[in-house]
């Protein structure tokens, strides 16, 4: 059974955010923008989005989140520090990180804190698609065993 998938995508960055949400929306992917960490928290913690089974047992699924994929360096709070809280939360939840930083201690860094994988910046759209595909066929299988 085939599903659209909710990604969310963080970056201060107005245009690399806008490039990352249009080209997620052009393969068909559901997608909400935040521009800072510590706003896309907050609607988190706020229960805009459905990361774990609820209680009764039931997942909101228009609402279900699949996917973060997070600029690593905002004001505010860093990419790094939002996978630590995120994966508290929802361990389920694959995050990639957005980076400028190209070197093997920052993807270390990244996944020893949660994160899935690391993409730098500047990216090839299929480079990360391929990472997106699969952080969610990780993410499907997880689904599968909760339905």
């Amino acid at each position: 059974m085939s599903r659209v998938h909710h990604i969310l995508v963080i970056d201060d960055d107005a245009a690399m955010r806008s490039l990352v949400v249009d080209y997620l929306k052009s393969i068909g992917h559901k997608v909400t923008e935040s521009g800072l960490a510590c706003e896309a928290l907050k609607r988190i913690q706020d229960g805009e989005f459905s990361l774990k089974r609820k209680k009764d047992g039931s997942l909101d699924l228009c609402r279900q989140l699949d996917l973060v994929i997070s600029d690593w360096n905002m004001p505010g709070m860093t990419g790094i520090q939002l996978v630590a809280l995120i994966t508290e939360m929802a361990t389920n939840v694959p995050i990639i990180l957005m980076t400028a930083y190209d070197s093997n201690e920052i993807a270390l860094r990244a996944k020893s804190t949660g994160a899935f994988d690391c993409a730098t910046k500047p990216f090839k759209l299929a480079e990360l698609r391929e990472k997106v595909d699969r952080a969610l066929a990780l993410r499907d299988l997880d689904w599968e065993r909760e339905n």
